[in-house]
């Protein structure tokens, strides 16, 4: 019976952890800290302007040396008008 009360007890300690977690990175974010990996520098003129003649999203992608879902999903962020996170873009 010992040996339950050790098992019992763990999620307690879990969830307490998970708690104090979420509750510093909720500290951490109203004080202004950019959490995450840093975005990788992009330069979106140069992405739109080889779509424009034509290239794929992977030939652009290699030519611009940067990971093809990077390139994809910045350019439909620009799409949409903004990016979600803030970061690294090369100003237009």
């Amino acid at each position: 019976m010992g040996r339950m009360a050790g098992v019992v007890s763990e999620p307690t300690e879990a969830t307490e952890e998970r708690v104090l977690t979420r509750s510093g990175l909720a500290r951490a974010r109203r004080t202004g800290k950019t959490l995450g990996r840093p975005r990788v520098e992009l330069d979106l003129r140069a992405a739109h302007a080889l779509r424009a003649q034509g290239h794929s999203v992977r030939a652009v992608a290699d030519m611009l040396a940067v990971p093809r879902g990077t390139l994809a999903r910045r350019l439909k962020e620009a799409e949409q008008g903004g990016s979600k996170r803030g970061g690294a873009q090369t100003p237009s």
